[in-house]
Protein backbone atom coordinates (compact mmCIF):
# COMPACT_ATOMS: atom_id res chain seq x y z
CA UNK A 1 0.00 0.00 0.00
CA UNK A 2 2.73 2.51 0.83
CA UNK A 3 3.73 1.78 -2.97
CA UNK A 4 0.68 3.14 -4.25
CA UNK A 5 0.56 5.91 -1.98
CA UNK A 6 4.18 7.17 -3.14
CA UNK A 7 2.90 7.18 -6.46
CA UNK A 8 -0.18 9.01 -5.58
CA UNK A 9 1.36 11.55 -3.89
CA UNK A 10 4.02 12.12 -6.54
CA UNK A 11 1.23 12.77 -8.55
CA UNK A 12 -1.12 14.81 -6.49
CA UNK A 13 0.47 16.20 -3.56
CA UNK A 14 0.82 15.75 -0.08
CA UNK A 15 -2.91 17.05 0.86
CA UNK A 16 -4.56 14.79 -1.43
CA UNK A 17 -1.87 11.89 -0.29
CA UNK A 18 -3.58 12.71 3.51
CA UNK A 19 -7.19 11.92 2.02
CA UNK A 20 -6.14 9.26 0.05
CA UNK A 21 -4.27 7.75 3.10
CA UNK A 22 -7.47 8.27 5.71
CA UNK A 23 -10.34 6.77 3.37
CA UNK A 24 -7.69 3.60 2.90
CA UNK A 25 -7.84 3.39 6.83
CA UNK A 26 -11.45 3.38 6.81
CA UNK A 27 -10.77 -0.32 4.93
CA UNK A 28 -11.66 -2.91 7.77
CA UNK A 29 -9.37 -5.48 6.82
CA UNK A 30 -5.67 -5.17 5.52
CA UNK A 31 -6.96 -7.08 2.48
CA UNK A 32 -9.40 -4.06 1.85
CA UNK A 33 -6.77 -1.60 2.14
CA UNK A 34 -4.82 -3.08 -0.58
CA UNK A 35 -7.57 -3.84 -2.72
CA UNK A 36 -8.46 -0.13 -2.16
CA UNK A 37 -4.83 1.02 -2.53
CA UNK A 38 -4.12 -0.61 -5.73
CA UNK A 39 -7.42 0.33 -7.43
CA UNK A 40 -6.78 3.90 -6.40
CA UNK A 41 -3.09 4.55 -8.25
CA UNK A 42 -2.70 7.24 -10.35
CA UNK A 43 -3.02 6.42 -13.79
CA UNK A 44 0.19 7.47 -16.25
CA UNK A 45 -2.60 9.83 -17.92
CA UNK A 46 -2.73 11.80 -14.39
CA UNK A 47 -5.89 10.55 -13.70
CA UNK A 48 -7.16 8.56 -10.29
CA UNK A 49 -7.79 5.29 -10.94
CA UNK A 50 -10.91 2.95 -10.31
CA UNK A 51 -12.82 4.89 -7.67
CA UNK A 52 -14.43 2.38 -4.95
CA UNK A 53 -15.12 3.07 -1.71
CA UNK A 54 -13.32 1.66 1.59
CA UNK A 55 -16.76 -0.80 1.76
CA UNK A 56 -16.39 -2.18 -1.98
CA UNK A 57 -13.16 -2.80 -1.74
CA UNK A 58 -13.61 -4.53 1.81
CA UNK A 59 -16.65 -6.21 -0.22
CA UNK A 60 -14.26 -7.53 -3.29
CA UNK A 61 -11.31 -8.37 -1.27
CA UNK A 62 -13.67 -10.64 1.44
CA UNK A 63 -15.33 -12.39 -1.55
CA UNK A 64 -11.70 -13.42 -3.17
CA UNK A 65 -11.26 -10.81 -5.91
CA UNK A 66 -7.80 -9.81 -6.51
CA UNK A 67 -6.83 -6.41 -7.60
CA UNK A 68 -5.73 -7.18 -10.74
CA UNK A 69 -9.05 -8.72 -11.66
CA UNK A 70 -11.33 -6.34 -10.68
CA UNK A 71 -9.11 -3.64 -12.59
CA UNK A 72 -9.68 -5.79 -15.83
CA UNK A 73 -13.80 -6.15 -14.96
CA UNK A 74 -13.70 -2.10 -14.42
CA UNK A 75 -11.90 -1.42 -18.28
CA UNK A 76 -14.77 -4.07 -19.70
CA UNK A 77 -17.74 -1.73 -17.55
CA UNK A 78 -15.65 1.19 -18.28
CA UNK A 79 -15.86 0.97 -21.96
CA UNK A 80 -19.98 0.50 -21.96
CA UNK A 81 -20.05 3.35 -19.29
CA UNK A 82 -21.23 0.47 -16.81
CA UNK A 83 -20.06 0.27 -12.97
CA UNK A 84 -19.26 -3.62 -12.89
CA UNK A 85 -17.66 -3.39 -8.89
CA UNK A 86 -20.96 -3.05 -7.59
CA UNK A 87 -22.93 -6.24 -9.42
CA UNK A 88 -19.82 -8.00 -9.38
CA UNK A 89 -19.76 -7.88 -5.36
CA UNK A 90 -23.21 -8.34 -5.22
CA UNK A 91 -23.71 -11.29 -7.76
CA UNK A 92 -21.98 -14.03 -5.00
CA UNK A 93 -18.73 -14.65 -7.06
CA UNK A 94 -16.62 -16.44 -4.15
CA UNK A 95 -13.45 -16.10 -6.83
CA UNK A 96 -12.87 -15.13 -10.26
CA UNK A 97 -9.05 -16.07 -11.33
CA UNK A 98 -7.00 -13.56 -12.85
CA UNK A 99 -6.54 -16.54 -15.53
CA UNK A 100 -9.88 -17.01 -16.11
CA UNK A 101 -10.81 -13.66 -16.19
CA UNK A 102 -7.77 -12.37 -18.35
CA UNK A 103 -7.32 -15.11 -21.05
CA UNK A 104 -11.38 -16.66 -21.76
CA UNK A 105 -13.15 -13.09 -21.35
CA UNK A 106 -10.82 -11.20 -23.33
CA UNK A 107 -10.23 -13.57 -26.12
CA UNK A 108 -13.80 -14.30 -27.12
CA UNK A 109 -16.15 -11.67 -28.20
CA UNK A 110 -19.26 -13.30 -27.17
CA UNK A 111 -18.08 -13.15 -23.36
CA UNK A 112 -16.80 -9.18 -24.26
CA UNK A 113 -20.36 -8.82 -25.93
CA UNK A 114 -22.36 -10.45 -23.13
CA UNK A 115 -20.51 -8.13 -20.42
CA UNK A 116 -21.55 -5.27 -22.28
CA UNK A 117 -25.40 -6.01 -23.09
CA UNK A 118 -25.68 -6.90 -19.14
CA UNK A 119 -28.72 -8.11 -17.54
CA UNK A 120 -28.56 -11.93 -17.52
CA UNK A 121 -26.40 -12.04 -19.96
CA UNK A 122 -23.58 -10.32 -18.16
CA UNK A 123 -24.25 -11.73 -14.79
CA UNK A 124 -23.49 -15.26 -16.56
CA UNK A 125 -20.14 -14.17 -17.22
CA UNK A 126 -19.80 -13.30 -14.25
CA UNK A 127 -21.31 -16.02 -12.34
CA UNK A 128 -20.39 -18.92 -14.75
CA UNK A 129 -17.90 -21.18 -13.49
CA UNK A 130 -15.09 -21.67 -16.48
CA UNK A 131 -16.46 -24.94 -17.25
CA UNK A 132 -20.16 -23.61 -18.34
CA UNK A 133 -17.91 -20.90 -20.09
CA UNK A 134 -15.62 -23.18 -21.66
CA UNK A 135 -19.47 -25.06 -22.67
CA UNK A 136 -21.21 -22.31 -23.99
CA UNK A 137 -17.55 -20.74 -26.25
CA UNK A 138 -17.71 -24.60 -27.18
CA UNK A 139 -20.55 -23.95 -29.82
CA UNK A 140 -20.95 -19.85 -29.71
CA UNK A 141 -19.61 -19.42 -32.83
CA UNK A 142 -22.07 -21.69 -34.86
CA UNK A 143 -25.06 -20.15 -32.61
CA UNK A 144 -27.66 -17.92 -33.46
CA UNK A 145 -27.85 -14.30 -31.09
CA UNK A 146 -30.87 -15.78 -29.85
CA UNK A 147 -29.92 -19.00 -29.27
CA UNK A 148 -26.80 -17.90 -27.17
CA UNK A 149 -28.96 -15.42 -24.97
CA UNK A 150 -30.95 -18.46 -23.79
CA UNK A 151 -27.93 -19.95 -23.28
CA UNK A 152 -26.74 -17.50 -21.14
CA UNK A 153 -30.19 -16.90 -19.12
CA UNK A 154 -29.80 -20.51 -18.48
CA UNK A 155 -26.22 -19.90 -16.63
CA UNK A 156 -28.03 -17.55 -14.19
CA UNK A 157 -30.93 -20.06 -13.25
CA UNK A 158 -33.66 -22.04 -14.73
CA UNK A 159 -36.03 -19.72 -14.02
CA UNK A 160 -34.49 -17.23 -16.53
CA UNK A 161 -33.69 -19.76 -18.82
CA UNK A 162 -37.11 -20.76 -18.95
CA UNK A 163 -38.47 -17.23 -19.42
CA UNK A 164 -36.05 -16.21 -22.20
CA UNK A 165 -36.52 -19.46 -24.17
CA UNK A 166 -40.39 -18.22 -24.38
CA UNK A 167 -39.67 -15.16 -25.35
CA UNK A 168 -37.73 -16.13 -28.23
CA UNK A 169 -40.36 -18.74 -29.20
CA UNK A 170 -42.82 -15.56 -29.36
CA UNK A 171 -40.29 -13.22 -31.36
CA UNK A 172 -40.22 -11.16 -28.55
CA UNK A 173 -36.84 -8.99 -28.32
CA UNK A 174 -37.79 -6.17 -25.66
CA UNK A 175 -35.13 -7.22 -22.47
CA UNK A 176 -37.90 -4.78 -20.19
CA UNK A 177 -40.46 -7.62 -21.04
CA UNK A 178 -38.27 -10.80 -20.69
CA UNK A 179 -35.87 -9.48 -17.42
CA UNK A 180 -37.45 -6.77 -16.17
CA UNK A 181 -40.80 -7.97 -15.64
CA UNK A 182 -42.44 -11.38 -13.99
CA UNK A 183 -45.60 -10.80 -15.83
CA UNK A 184 -47.51 -13.44 -18.95
CA UNK A 185 -45.30 -12.77 -21.51
CA UNK A 186 -48.07 -13.72 -24.08
CA UNK A 187 -50.15 -11.00 -22.77
CA UNK A 188 -47.48 -8.51 -23.11
CA UNK A 189 -46.43 -9.64 -26.36
CA UNK A 190 -50.28 -9.52 -27.81
CA UNK A 191 -50.72 -6.00 -25.83
CA UNK A 192 -47.77 -4.80 -27.84
CA UNK A 193 -48.56 -6.00 -31.46
CA UNK A 194 -52.11 -4.97 -31.26
CA UNK A 195 -51.00 -1.21 -30.06
CA UNK A 196 -47.84 -0.79 -31.78
CA UNK A 197 -47.41 2.65 -31.13
CA UNK A 198 -47.80 2.53 -27.43
CA UNK A 199 -44.24 2.89 -25.31
CA UNK A 200 -43.08 -0.66 -22.93
CA UNK A 201 -44.15 1.54 -19.79
CA UNK A 202 -47.74 1.75 -21.06
CA UNK A 203 -47.93 -2.13 -22.12
CA UNK A 204 -46.07 -2.95 -18.96
CA UNK A 205 -48.79 -1.05 -17.00
CA UNK A 206 -51.97 -2.24 -18.68
CA UNK A 207 -50.97 -5.58 -18.46
CA UNK A 208 -49.66 -5.59 -14.92
CA UNK A 209 -53.35 -3.67 -14.51
CA UNK A 210 -54.96 -7.07 -15.49
CA UNK A 211 -55.91 -6.04 -19.30
CA UNK A 212 -55.09 -8.33 -22.10
CA UNK A 213 -55.47 -7.37 -25.78
CA UNK A 214 -59.09 -7.64 -25.56
CA UNK A 215 -59.64 -5.48 -22.80
CA UNK A 216 -57.02 -2.72 -24.43
CA UNK A 217 -58.66 -2.89 -27.32
CA UNK A 218 -62.06 -2.14 -25.71
CA UNK A 219 -60.64 0.89 -23.09
CA UNK A 220 -57.47 1.97 -25.16
CA UNK A 221 -53.91 1.43 -23.89
CA UNK A 222 -53.88 4.56 -21.69
CA UNK A 223 -56.85 4.31 -20.09
CA UNK A 224 -56.15 0.44 -19.17
CA UNK A 225 -52.55 1.64 -18.32
CA UNK A 226 -53.87 3.79 -15.74
CA UNK A 227 -56.32 1.41 -14.07
CA UNK A 228 -56.89 -1.74 -13.03
CA UNK A 229 -59.31 -3.82 -15.02
CA UNK A 230 -61.62 -4.53 -11.84
CA UNK A 231 -62.37 -0.63 -11.57
CA UNK A 232 -63.15 -0.99 -15.08
CA UNK A 233 -66.25 -3.35 -15.07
Amino acid sequence: MEECIATFANRWGGDATNIYRQQALECTTPQGRVMWAKLQRAQGDGSIGIAVSPQEADDLARRGWLPETVAVMHAYGASANQRPLDDAALAGVTQLERNRTEQMVTANPQLMHALRVGGWSRQAVLQGSPAQLRGFLSHAEHSTAAGRYVELAEMVGPKQGARAREAIELGCEEIRFIEGSDLPLTDLVSVQRSNPSASVDDVLSAVGNGHTRDTVQRFGIHVAARMKLALLG
